[in-house]
């Protein structure tokens, strides 16, 4: 679902921005890559430490050679990443963006911090609904519980998100 939602999001000229954590947000990047579109990583570390999680590296070194986007931090050059850093990230990612996605999330993750940044900053908050057995879904199924969107299938229309079933995400997100 991921690299579904991120590639139709690249393909459209949106910028996909995420944490380059692993998972999802790999996942994201890599599929904003392969669309032949822009991604923007925001790091919990400083840009003179290697990129975590390491696996990561290669893609980081990716976003930037290709021209494609770009890795920053908020913090000095030499920070090491530490979990107490990531909740700025996550603030800094949904201050940048005009909505967030949440693919799936657990009830404590980081994915939910961005949300809560997003609705504060009046920004639109969606998500794609999970096993109601799977921890890693809790999160996002307690945030369309609350109001977010709910994403099944995201269809892009002249540079908008557009879902068929709920006029109130029309136009949220926009070139």
């Amino acid at each position: 679902m991921t690299s579904l939602l991120a590639g139709s999001i690249a393909r459209q000229g949106l910028t996909v921005v995420s944490g380059m954590a692993y998972g999802v947000d790999t996942a994201s990047h890599r599929a904003a890559l392969e669309a032949g579109g822009r991604t923007l990583a925001i790091l919990g570390q400083g840009l003179g430490t290697p990129v975590y999680p390491g696996k990561n590296n290669e893609l980081a070194r990716s976003v930037v050679e290709l021209g494609h986007g770009a890795v920053v931090s908020p913090f000095p050059m030499m920070t090491k990443p530490s979990a107490g850093l990531f909740p700025l990230r996550n603030e800094i990612i949904a201050g940048l963006t005009l909505g967030t996605l949440v693919i799936e999330a657990r009830l404590e993750s980081g994915s939910l911090v961005t949300a809560r940044q997003a609705t504060a900053n009046n920004r639109t908050v969606m998500a794609c609904p999970g096993d109601t057995i799977r921890s890693n879904a809790r999160g996002s199924n307690r945030l369309i519980a609350e109001g977010a969107c709910l994403v099944q299938t995201l269809e892009i229309s002249s540079g908008f998100f557009v879902r068929k079933s709920d006029t109130r995400c029309l136009n949220l997100v926009s070139i």
